[in-house]
């Protein structure tokens, strides 16, 4: 099968387009991402004068070519000295392609497509005597063709691009006209060798070695300057350059000796100053002198050095050498990007010992070469002198000329199976490129490079380029793979292969997918979406199988939903840096930003350039804005789409999706009511919100599409949406929801009340009107009535035109006939139509573009006025001929005719003057300008970047003016602190402004909300701007600037605190102070709105003002009654103000000025310490509203001032609302909120009143210091109580039996307590579980259950305190402490105690026990709950008495793990410890669990973290039980033996001398109540100091298991003298 070279273009031209666009680097020569363009304008390019070509035995050109119009052209022409013949050249027309050689022609019967780069290769030498033509890299053609007599190519001839030229006798190149190629030309080399196929295939950046694109070769500045522009598809990526350059050396020290040659040095200089990804593969040195100079001192001795060396000024160098130098770069880089790079980094010197090295970049080479390792002898070059003499035994006296270079390293041998079969890779060297036969078809080149890794000084193999090699699998064997993460982008890479394949081979263009396949190779796709993280290269590679898909034409219906849907989940899923992410490709474009839902506003996306074959150009406007002149598809989503963005204020991702073709949507059957002939007439254009759907919107989604066809007369348009579910699933086009407004015949306007894909549909039922039975009206909808930007420095002609003209005939729609007519004359002929109007008998001021559906009947006058704009006519009398000559025409077909009767053309010629402009960006002179042209000058602070200005035209006043710059890419040259070193006079008040408002632009990002400005910034601002009030006529213009830049600000994220005052007195003082036309005037921005009012005393009954609409980054909407009424329903704020304030107004009657503020922010008002009476934990819940009367203090009204305020936040249950106002004296000047005067009434929980008695900036509060948790949280501690409760419950009941079961564990103390602890909790653990059961049986039995549970709680606290009491006794007190009837007393203070307390509380109020509803939100039922009613005894009997037990345990806590560290470090040196760290770890956490020092979590659930800790709360407290269980039955070795006795029956029952010796205890007083009197020498068992597991140390006479309380002394201190106390852990 045939290679397809279109499509492998179109390949290699969407693979380039995806990657960075380089900038033009000052100073680079490199042509490289560049074209040469030619139009009507006459240039030419030709190889520079001083240049020549060498004779040549074999010699290699490549060109690339792209054709505007095919008509004869010449892409180059090679002539010979004093030969009329072209030598060597390319030529064709719209039939042939023809090679010249040798002055003989051979044409190639094809011709090149228009509108596409294409490559095209000429290579000959005289050993193969054959001429071969390669197009795209394939052989078109292969001519014999016999040398002349010399065998070899002329040199020293004249070669010129896209012009024939011819040579005088003075040797002056001359442009011959015919021939001449309309496009582009791009990459122009030339080689002194002849390329093989393989080889052409592979040339890639591949400079060349004769002729070189680069702009030192050619000349384009005659006979017209026609310089090169930047071309973002030729961009060409490499990794291998070669760098030619003469290096100046001299010694700082002549003494020293430098024991280097020159390539060591060379190669030391390159491998410090370029990166890590730069590895320098060979160096070698051309040619050396001993002696040279670097400037212009004519005393010194010199070798003849490059030109235009003049940079180093008069400074002498010691020694100069030529070197070539090979590097290569991973990964691979634009080619003028690299040039770039290396060029920065060689232009500074290098210091290396005592060397100083600097080359000279002017004559610097750098070039992409073919990357082999091996140097081949330089070829022959363009040169304008001789090349120097090698001569590389030249020394330097103080160097060593030895050469020393690593050897080559090599890649081994590998076997490696692909999908295109099993391949043997040979051992290959470094950078060198191995290739190998493809297995199918044998006539493939497969090859493959060799890299090096610099950081691990290792070789590896890149992976195989397999592009001409076919597959061994096809897309259907793609069911066999399972997609995984792992393999997920080798099967991105499978698929784009697979697909490459099938459309390169076979039919090209035309190349088909069937059903199957595609619905296989979306299927995969989706899968890799679902188990991947998108990133932008795999939202690249994915969005580049499906324009692949898309561009020929085939039918898509079986998966239009599947690639809809797929795209719209990569758009989702897409992670990108920043928050804009476009991707674009012939056939599709997609545009991914992440919106910040508080400064939402509204977001427009325009496609403003496209048409079948190119890359859309996408523009996004966060704002709801109207669609630039010219767009081809835009879509406006507005504000009210701010309600359906993240509700916790994260960013929100929204998509657009752009297709440029109608295959896609592919409907049969499209489900419309109206009736008719419906088809696809526009582009689709769509947009989406991140899983969610968006239906049913009061405010409209606008949509703008050009017709592909324009509308004739009886035709009509419907705007649709793409319905998924239509069509048995796969969708279809329908109708609901969207309104459809006809702009003009070309372009139509839709309004819908959803998201989705839109389209516009015409109905072509009736046959459209037409200038003959087979020619339609055609259409141009990116052309047509569009003003578009022009490239600065192209002529552009305009003309103003009125004609009248009459209609004879009917006619419904007359505009479009008109429109149509017009059309057909003046854009077919390359002219464009500007705003058009027309007026007639029947039709008055029409709107631009309007349509009126009237029938007309015969002889009716119409007068018609347009603008034309002509930008390739050479003259204007030719234009003005044209024009002329076009309108005078008569139209007419079977139903109508159009005869012009008047015509008047005339010339608007002006241009935008030159003009110097001053900004903080530094003093521009913009140059005249043509009109709709847009001129760029480079920045002040960074040449790199680039100012832009648009020359725009006004088509009502026939005038050019100039547009604001745009300044996007420059950094200003002037900050906001320098504000304060100008003073602001009445002169420069407007410009401080302006100044003000760019300088804040700049800072807070344009508006976008992410900046912020410091605390010294905003005074400044703020201060300037009221000096600016003080000495200017405050008039509505400058109001509305100073408000608009006061709004940004408080958008932002700046702190306010410091400049709040200062912006609420200038706002009054500008409302005061304002000047405007009429008594009303209203201003409103996102973040504030005023409304200034002059009131006539005598009509005054009192005034209110309304905000009606408003949500955060909308703008607010306003209204004003002059009259006290009573608020709308559903204002956001209104204040009402009563007729006794007619007693302030102007004793004289004049008007007085009234003002009203509205603040949507709360940043502005931020107060740490709010002045109000009322205790608790106040936060502003509202926006804030104000009122004032001009120059007047209004305070102690009789009648009151209404303020109605809807709350931010909904009040709940327990929280309180107050009225505040904002007292500006207060909190050292800064202001603070105080709510003396006003008078608080809640309305609901959503809106609160206000009746205050004076006039400031009014608020409402809310208390949340006992705002209620979430009812979600409730529910799950809900749950988790219940659960650990009952856990608890089940471990305290066996911890209890274990205790009362066997006798041996209760004979101490600790034992003992543990017990009534256990019995304490087990009791309120399940009164707690059985409450609401109890509660159900009668008020009695709750009340009983309600007291129950207080004593049980109150016990365990009592009990846990005693617990610490005997703690402390048995450890602190432990050689002292007697108590008799221990266990007796401890149980009367922990049962009586709590039973005290509780009948103190019956007694004093019976009715402080009760029920309470608990509410749950998930299902609204309410649940009683028995418990404390009363605030004050539950305060006192239970927070109180609960603190005080638990401060009481933490302080005995502390002094317990004190006394352990102690007796710790005072144990003997020769006894280690036992257990370690862990062991005491786990004896903190019982004592922690038996002390009930978890219960002090509820005392710090207060603040953020309140919610957290009353999760840790719920489940440390409601499993005390299940720890208690663990700590002291499940760890405790004597608790276990015990069970493993009692249920193995004895059989393992320890004998009585094992317990004994567990057990027994030294001599001791009789009374077994002693806690003193302690043999030193003994070892004591320390259970008796507590339960816990392996507890403390206590008295003698303890049992069980735990820490050893060892007081030992050593033999030499007597038996009555303590020396030393140690504490260890043994697990007994």
């Amino acid at each position: 099968m045939a290679r397809s070279p279109p499509i492998i273009m179109l390949w290699l031209w969407l693979q380039s387009s995806m990657y960075l666009q380089g900038s033009n680097i000052h100073g680079n020569p490199s042509l490289w991402g560049k074209k040469a363009e030619f139009q009507i304008k006459p240039c030419m390019w030709q190889l520079e004068p001083g240049l020549s070509v060498p004779e040549l035995e074999e010699l290699s050109v490549c060109v690339l070519l792209r054709l505007t119009v095919i008509t004869e052209w010449t892409a180059f022409a090679y002539k010979a000295p004093g030969n009329p013949a072209v030598e060597l050249g390319l030529e064709g027309d719209d039939q042939h392609i023809t090679a010249v050689l040798f002055g003989a022609r051979w044409p190639l019967n094809e011709s090149l497509s228009s509108k596409v780069w294409q490559s095209v290769c000429l290579t000959w030498s005289a050993a193969s005597r054959h001429l071969r033509l390669y197009v795209n890299g394939t052989r078109r053609l292969d001519q014999a063709v016999d040398p002349p007599v010399s065998g070899r190519l002329a040199p020293n001839g004249t070669l010129t691009l896209a012009w024939p030229h011819s040579v005088d006798q003075n040797g002056t190149v001359w442009r011959e006209d015919g021939k001449t190629l309309m496009g582009g030309i791009g990459l122009f080399r030339m080689w002194a060798r002849e390329w093989r196929a393989e080889e052409i295939m592979l040339l890639g950046c591949v400079e060349g070695d004769v002729v070189s694109w680069d702009a030192r070769h050619w000349n384009h500045r005659s006979p017209a300057s026609c310089p090169p522009k930047e071309d973002t598809s030729l961009h060409c990526e490499w990794s291998s350059y070669e760098i030619k350059m003469w290096a100046y050396i001299k010694h700082s020290n002549t003494s020293d000796a430098t024991n280097s040659s020159l390539e060591s040095i060379t190669r030391h200089w390159m491998e410090s100053i370029f990166p890590q990804n730069f590895s320098v593969q060979h160096v070698s040195v051309l040619s050396q002198s001993r002696r040279c100079l670097a400037g212009d001192n004519p005393a010194a001795l010199y070798i003849q050095l490059p030109k235009k060396s003049k940079e180093f000024g008069n400074f002498t160098f010691d020694y100069c050498f030529l070197s070539e130098v090979l590097v290569s770069i991973s990964p691979k880089k634009s080619v003028e990007l690299v040039q770039a790079d290396i060029r920065m980094k060689l232009e500074p010197e290098f210091s290396y010992d005592s060397l100083t090295l600097r080359t000279d970049i002017h004559d610097l080479s750098i070039q992409p070469v073919a990357p082999l390792y091996t140097m081949t002898e330089p070829p022959p070059i363009v040169s304008e002198s001789p090349r120097p003499a090698t001569d590389k035994t030249f020394s330097f006296p103080t160097m060593s000329t030895d050469s020393t270079t690593e050897g080559p390293k090599s890649c081994p041998e590998e076997t490696l199976e692909s999908i295109y079969g099993v391949y043997l890779w040979p051992e290959t060297f470094t950078f060198g490129p191995q290739f190998m036969k493809c297995q199918r078809p044998f006539y493939g080149v497969a090859f493959r490079v060799c890299k090096f890794d610099i950081d691990s000084d290792m070789t590896s193999w890149e992976d195989p380029d397999m592009t001409y090699c076919e597959p061994h699998m096809n897309i259907s064997d793609l069911h066999d793979w399972n997609v995984t993460a792992e393999n997920a982008m080798d099967m991105v890479q499978t698929i784009q292969r697979l697909l490459f394949y099938e459309l390169v081979y076979g039919s090209g263009s035309d190349a088909e997918l069937s059903a199957s396949d595609m619905v296989t190779v979306m299927g995969k796709l989706d899968d890799v979406v679902d188990v991947s993280v998108v990133t932008a290269e795999l939202s690249n590679d994915i969005f580049l199988i499906i324009s692949l898909i898309l561009i020929p034409r085939r039918d898509m219906a079986p998966v239009s939903n599947m690639v809809l849907k797929l795209t719209e989940r990569i758009g989702d899923k897409a992670v990108f840096s920043g928050d804009l992410f476009n991707v674009a490709f012939p056939k599709m474009a997609v545009s991914m930003i992440n919106v910040q839902p508080k400064n939402f506003r509204g977001i427009t996306f325009c496609v403003t350039n496209y048409a079948d074959g190119m890359i859309p150009e996408l523009m996004v406007n966060e704002s709801f804005a109207e669609p630039i002149p010219g767009t081809v598809a835009s879509i406006t989503l507005p504000a009210e789409l701010k309600n359906r963005l993240a509700a916790d204020g994260n960013k929100t991702r929204i998509q657009f999706q752009f297709y440029g073709v109608q295959d896609l949507f592919n409907d049969t059957d499209i489900a419309i009511e109206a009736e008719g002939n419906w088809t696809l007439n526009s582009y689709v254009i769509s947009a989406s919100i991140n899983n969610r759907t968006v239906k049913n919107l009061n405010q409209s989604v606008e949509v703008t599409l050009s017709n592909n066809r324009a509308m004739q007369e009886h035709e009509k348009v419907m705007c649709v949406f793409w319905d998924f579910g239509d069509n048995e699933g796969q969708g279809g086009w329908n109708s609901q929801g969207c309104e459809t407004r006809p702009i003009s015949a070309i372009k139509t306007s839709c309004f819908c009340n959803h998201l989705t894909n839109f389209a516009v549909l015409l109905d072509i039922s009736r046959a459209p009107l037409t200038t003959n039975s087979t020619q339609q009206c055609p259409s141009s909808p990116t052309t047509t009535k569009a003003p578009l930007n022009n490239t600065v420095g192209i002529m552009v002609s305009f003309f103003g035109v009125n004609m009248t003209f009459i209609l004879n005939g009917n006619a419904t729609n007359p505009t479009t006939v008109i429109e149509c007519w017009l059309y057909e004359r003046l854009v077919l002929n390359g002219m464009d139509m500007v705003d058009f109007w027309i007026f007639g008998n029947s039709i008055r001021n029409m709107k631009q573009y309007g349509v009126q559906q009237i029938s007309h009947g015969l002889n009716e006058e119409y007068n018609c006025t347009f603008h034309v704009r002509g930008n390739l006519l050479s003259t204007i009398k030719e234009l003005e001929t044209l024009i002329v000559g076009s309108l005078n025409q008569t139209f007419s077909n079977d139903t109508l005719s159009i005869q012009t009767t008047q015509l008047m053309v005339r010339y608007i010629g002006p241009s935008c003057p030159e003009e110097t402009l001053k900004t903080i960006y530094g003093v521009y002179l913009w140059p005249e300008t043509f009109p709709l042209n847009k001129r760029a000058l480079k920045c002040q602070r960074d040449f790199n970047r680039t100012a832009f200005r648009f020359c725009k035209f006004d088509v009502d006043s026939d005038m050019t003016s100039w547009e604001v710059p745009d300044m996007t890419e420059c950094e200003p040259l002037t900050i906001i602190s320098d504000l304060n070193d100008h003073n602001v006079t009445a002169e420069n008040a407007m410009d401080m402004v302006q100044t003000i408002q760019d300088l804040v632009d700049v800072e807070l990002g344009s508006g976008s909300g992410d900046g912020e400005l410091s605390a010294s910034d905003m005074v400044t601002v703020v201060g300037k701007l009221d000096d600016v009030v003080d000495v200017s006529v405050v008039t509505a213009e400058l109001s509305n600037d100073i408000f608009s830049m006061i709004s940004d600000i408080l958008i932002s994220r700046s702190d306010m605190a410091p400049v709040s005052n200062m912006v609420l007195k200038l706002t009054e003082r500008i409302g005061d102070k304002a000047v405007f036309s009429g008594d009303l005037f209203n201003v409103a921005f996102p973040a504030m709105a005023v409304s200034m009012i002059n009131v006539k005393p005598k009509n005054f009954s009192g005034i209110t003002f309304c905000v009606t609409n408003y949500a955060d980054g909308m703008t607010p909407e306003l209204m004003v009654n002059e009259s006290f009424a009573e608020p709308i329903p559903g204002t956001v704020a209104s204040i009402a103000l009563p007729a006794e304030l007619k007693n302030q107004l102007a004793a004289d009657g004049n008007k007085t000025r009234f003002q009203f503020q509205f603040y949507g922010v709360q940043d502005l008002f931020n107060d740490t310490g709010i002045a109000i009476k009322a205790e608790g934990n106040w936060t502003l819940n509202s926006y804030v509203i104000s009122a004032s009367i001009n120059n007047r203090t209004v305070k102690n009204l009789n009648q009151s001032v209404e303020v109605t305020l809807s709350n931010n936040r909904a009040m709940q249950e327990h929280e309180n609302v107050t009225c505040v106002f904002w007292d500006f004296g207060d909190n050292e000047a800064q202001g603070r909120w105080n709510s003396t005067g006003c008078e608080t009434r809640a309305i609901s929980a959503n809106v609160t009143s206000c009746s205050c008695n004076h006039l400031t900036s009014f608020a409402v509060l809310l208390d949340i210091s006992r705002a209620p948790m979430s009812e979600k949280d409730r529910e799950i501690m809900t749950l988790i109580s219940y659960l650990g409760c009952g856990i608890s419950s089940i471990f305290l009941g066996i911890t209890l039996m274990t205790y009362l079961i066997f006798g041996k564990l209760r004979r101490d103390h600790p034992s003992k307590i543990l017990i009534n602890l256990s019995a304490a909790l087990l009791a309120l653990n399940l009164l707690y579980l059985l409450n609401t059961w109890m509660s159900s049986y009668g008020y009695g039995l709750c009340i009983l259950t309600a007291v129950l549970m207080h004593f049980f709680l109150l016990a365990s606290f009592t009990w846990m305190g005693l617990e610490a009491l005997h703690m402390y006794f048995a450890l602190i007190k432990v050689f002292n402490a007697y108590v008799r009837s221990y266990i007796l007393k401890l149980c009367v203070v922990g049962w009586g105690v709590p039973l005290i307390i509780v009948g103190v509380v019956l007694a004093t109020d019976v009715d402080a026990y009760g029920s309470s509803n608990i509410t749950s939100a998930a299902d609204e039922t309410s649940e009683p709950f028995c418990w404390i009613q009363s605030d004050v005894h539950f305060y006192v009997t239970v927070a109180g008495f609960i603190l005080l037990v638990v401060l009481g345990n933490t302080g005995v806590f502390v002094v317990v793990l004190i006394q352990i560290r102690r007796m710790r470090t005072n144990k003997p040196l020769g006894k280690p410890a036992a257990g370690g760290s862990a062991q005491d770890l786990r004896a903190a956490a019982s004592l922690t669990v038996l002390l009930g020092l978890t219960w002090l979590s509820a005392f710090f659930a207060v603040g953020p973290g309140r919610t957290v800790m009353l999760y840790v709360f719920c489940i440390l407290n409601s499993l005390q039980g299940f720890f208690i269980f663990v700590f002291h039955c499940l760890t405790k070795e004597n608790v276990r033996k015990q069970w493993r006795t009692r249920l193995t029956f004895d059989r393992f029952k320890p004998n009585d001398s094992d317990w004994s010796r567990s057990t027994s205890r030294p001599k001791q007083e009789p009374n077994s109540h002693s806690m003193g009197s302690v043999d030193t020498s003994s070892i004591i068992k320390a259970s008796e100091f507590s339960s816990t597991t392996e507890s403390l140390p206590v008295h003698p006479g303890s049992e069980g298991a735990g820490l050893l309380l060892q007081v030992a002394q050593p033999a030499s201190t007597p038996n009555n003298i303590k020396t030393n106390t140690s504490v260890s852990w043994s697990n007994q």
